[in-house]
């Protein structure tokens, strides 16, 4: 599996004062969160800048479905128009193209920040010097943007077009936090499947994760919100015939309670 983009995350941090009980700082903490090739998945806090930052570590699944929310306002489109101007700098040859001769092109700061975080996280190194100096640096990194390297590498530019399109990202996160919720389900956590299910609503209207939300409520033995989140799935889609033998179901359950 090829690295991929999840988004930018927002999590509140609690902090703890004698005698004052936990207090939520106002200021979110943002970054962006990536699968890296091996599936596993990499939080990257973002700067002051909002760019990443690259101090990469690793993030369990459940940490992110439990406190981070998706972000898709100011901090995001900032980062999204980096990623833009950064890709419309970069060129992909043809398969069996042997020119490799091309001008480097001159990078923002905050776009040779956003190329080195995301290299990061798919693990190519930005500079081949060990132990360098700030001078040092300067002059690798100069010499390694010589080489268009960055600005021809297919797995920067898909990651850049992920980022470009904010839609896909928010159907990746829906469809990664339906995944914990019926994952749940079926190790009976039911409040917290629950819980995954409504971050999900709060963001879209969605038929199947109302059926899902629908059976964690029947499994529990909530029947009437069983029955209530089965007919908005079938309002939204008439046409979901699980919804409908499930229904009908229901109400043979229901009769034979009431016997």
């Amino acid at each position: 599996m090829g690295a991929s983009v999840l988004g930018v995350y927002a999590v509140d941090l609690a902090t703890e004062h004698e005698g004052e009980g936990v207090l939520m700082d106002t200021e979110p903490v943002y970054l962006l969160v990536m699968f890296r090739e091996d599936g596993t998945m990499a939080g990257q806090p973002l700067t002051a800048g909002g760019m990443p930052s690259g101090f990469v570590h690793d993030l369990e699944p459940e940490e992110l479905a439990e406190a981070y929310r998706p972000e898709i306002g100011e901090v995001f489109e900032r980062l999204k128009r980096v990623a833009s101007s950064l890709q419309s700098k970069m060129y992909i040859r043809d398969k069996g193209d042997s020119q490799s001769v091309r001008p480097a092109e001159t990078l923002s700061d905050a776009e040779w920040q956003l190329a080195c975080g995301l290299l990061a996280v798919i693990g190519k190194k930005t500079s081949c010097v060990e132990e360098e100096t700030e001078e040092d640096a300067e002059v690798s990194a100069a010499a390694f943007f010589r080489t268009g390297e960055i600005l021809s590498d297919e797995r920067l530019h898909a990651l850049l077009t992920a980022l470009c399109c904010g839609e896909s990202l928010v159907n990746e996160y829906l469809k990664f936090i339906t995944r914990q919720a019926i994952s749940c389900r079926k190790k009976r956590q039911y409040e917290r499947a629950v819980g995954y299910h409504h971050k999900v609503l709060a963001l879209r209207e969605d038929d199947h994760v109302l059926f899902n939300l629908a059976r964690v409520y029947f499994e529990t033995e909530q029947l009437c919100e069983a029955r209530n989140y089965l007919e908005r799935a079938l309002v939204l889609n008439p046409q979901l015939d699980m919804a409908a033998k499930f229904l009908e179901f229901l109400g043979t359950v229901e009769d034979a309670s009431c016997r």
